[in-house]
């Protein structure tokens, strides 16, 4: 069944204007303190204060016999406390309400820390509650309403479901809000994302199809979209598997960084995750296996990315992934993306002046994870494993180079290639960029299966 079948909503928040694009032409209106631009889950995503920011959206739920609401959500600092799904404190998150100021609440989605309220009126109240929307995380919601239910799907899954009876109660010219409940209080504080309403109730198959448009787009980047900002991408696939050329490491962006193995031994060529990957080895000193790129531009955007495999589940703390700073961190020392108890970490030299870190994961079963730290200047310090975003620091989001334009980067070692810190596993698919990728375009390079032969212009 098509997913555009009585679509009566769709806000897709990728613009500035939020238009619905569905045949109903039903566009919202921006209150308060709205962001755009922000990065969504698919594509661009609309930034709620938590203050006074909301949409108002023409459609009215009041005398429905059936409906299906469904929406990305990343809430940033929920607070704890109860919610019945149209509470009106400020303790509490709202996702998407419908709601009039006579009091004549119709339906509601909400959570706080501690639980997440749906809430919709038929013959009487009906208050519930389930467990809470994680924060900091992108999760998809959807509400399905008629033949006496109303459910809950987290992430394309029943979450909950509860008996109901009757139509949705008719009062007429209800408003429906996102961001807030009405124009009360219970503003959210944190991001929305293709926010969609359907005049019938969905299916199971067609809910988890909407939860999957985000990653059946994700197989492979784009060319255009690769290229932009890319500084080097090294996938290992196009070496000379006898490693006789002076520098055989290719990088494939159009910048000619070509890498050789610095003060240290050539890396083996090992299967990988997209074809060939590198074998780093600590062996202590010269003799430890890692590479030595050439000198990479300081940015203050910016993009780490890598497939990696531990060889022992027990990994040493601080083994260098991808670093532009040696031994010590300090003034001027810039960044590490390293480990630390068997997970990924990020550390940062702030032009504040102290020494910031970020870290999650887990890298400890032997198994392919995808590593990946954005940058976005005076904004946030983002860490995802497999696409997922397991830290984040929005107050200290600009890095200290100590006035140095440009410097190498190890891979799999520390800019100084110290022997003690090397990380003893396979490297795959290892890109730098110039600036922050969009959480969808995390999305997609965490499920790129095919190799890159080349870019083109």
């Amino acid at each position: 069944m098509s997913l555009q079948k009585q679509l009566v909503g769709h806000w897709k928040l990728d613009k500035d204007t939020p238009y619905d694009s569905s045949a109903y032409d039903r566009h919202a209106t921006k209150n308060g303190g709205v962001t755009t631009g922000e990065n969504g889950k698919i594509n661009g995503a609309y930034g709620f204060n938590g203050t006074d920011s909301s949409l108002e959206m023409n459609y009215d739920f009041t005398g429905k016999e059936s409906f299906t609401v469904s929406l990305w959500c990343r809430p940033s600092n929920l607070q704890p406390g109860t919610t019945n799904g149209h509470d009106t404190n400020s303790s509490v998150d709202s996702l998407i309400g419908n709601y009039t100021n006579g009091n004549n609440d119709v339906f509601g989605l909400q959570t706080t820390k501690d639980e997440f309220g749906f809430y919709v009126e038929c013959d009487s109240d009906n208050e519930y509650n389930t467990d809470p929307l994680p924060e900091s995380v992108w999760t998809h919601v959807t509400a399905r309403f008629g033949n006496g239910k109303i459910q809950i799907f987290f992430d394309g899954e029943l979450k909950d479901s509860r008996s109901v009876s009757g139509d949705i109660t008719d009062f007429g010219g209800v408003k429906t809000f996102a961001g807030s409940f009405g124009d009360q209080e219970a503003y959210l504080e944190g991001r929305l994302d293709d926010i969609r309403i359907y005049d019938r109730r969905l299916s199971n198959e067609e809910i988890n199809q909407l939860y999957k448009i985000r990653s059946d787009r994700t197989h492979a980047l784009k060319a255009s979209e690769a290229l932009t900002g890319l500084e080097a991408h090294y996938s290992f696939d196009n070496v000379d598997v006898k490693l006789q050329d002076s520098k055989p490491f290719k990088d494939l962006s159009l910048n000619g960084r070509d890498i050789d193995s610095g003060t240290l031994t050539q890396p083996d060529l090992v299967e990988g995750k997209i074809n060939q990957a590198i074998q780093c080895v600590d062996n202590g000193g010269s003799s430890s296996k890692a590479l030595v790129t050439p000198p990479m531009p300081n940015t203050q955007d910016l993009t780490l990315a890598a497939w990696v495999k531990a060889d022992t589940g027990n990994i040493e703390d601080y083994v260098g992934l991808i670093s532009n700073h040696s031994t010590s961190v300090g003034n001027g020392d810039g960044y590490r993306l390293d480990t630390l108890n068997n997970g990924a970490r990020f550390i940062w030299n702030s032009q504040s002046g102290s020494t910031y870190e970020i870290m999650g994961g887990d890298l400890s079963d032997q198994q392919w994870h995808h590593v990946l730290v954005t940058v976005e200047a005076g904004e946030r310090v983002t860490l995802y494993v497999d696409g997922a975003q397991v830290g984040e620091n929005t107050q200290y989001t600009s890095i200290d180079y100590g006035g140095k334009e440009e410097e190498v980067l190890g891979i799999g070692c520390w800019q100084d290639q110290n022997g003690g810190k090397i990380f003893t596993g396979r490297l795959d698919d290892i890109r730098i960029l110039s600036r922050s990728l969009s959480d969808a375009e995390v999305e997609k390079l965490a499920n790129v299966t095919e190799p890159v032969k080349r870019y083109k212009v």
